[in-house]
């Protein structure tokens, strides 16, 4: 069983030619708690930084790596993770989102 952690750096690294976060405005290398994970048809939105409420949805790429027991194990906080915006080291200026 992969954790949400592994399956975000698989993911990651299938996209090594694409650019999977677009224009992501979360700052780069700051972690934003994930309090909430919602499921809304086939996206998927992370509630981050309560208590200012702020929601992120997820790049289709990642949002597929997402399963119910993800969703269960962090609404239930038994399990709590960060999310983090990350350039890669490879010069590229191209960023990934990293669970930790």
């Amino acid at each position: 069983m992969w954790t949400l952690p592994q399956k975000f750096k698989n993911v990651s690294q299938c996209l090594l030619e694409s650019n999977p976060l677009g224009n992501c405005h979360m700052k780069t290398e700051w972690p934003y708690l994930i309090h909430e994970i919602k499921r809304i048809g086939q996206e998927v939105i992370f509630c981050i930084d309560c208590p200012l409420g702020h929601e992120y949805r997820l790049p289709k790429q990642y949002a597929k790596a997402v399963s119910e027991e993800d969703i269960d194990t962090v609404n239930s906080y038994r399990i709590l993770y960060a999310v983090i915006k990350k350039v890669r080291a490879d010069g590229s200026g191209i960023s990934d989102l990293v669970i930790e």
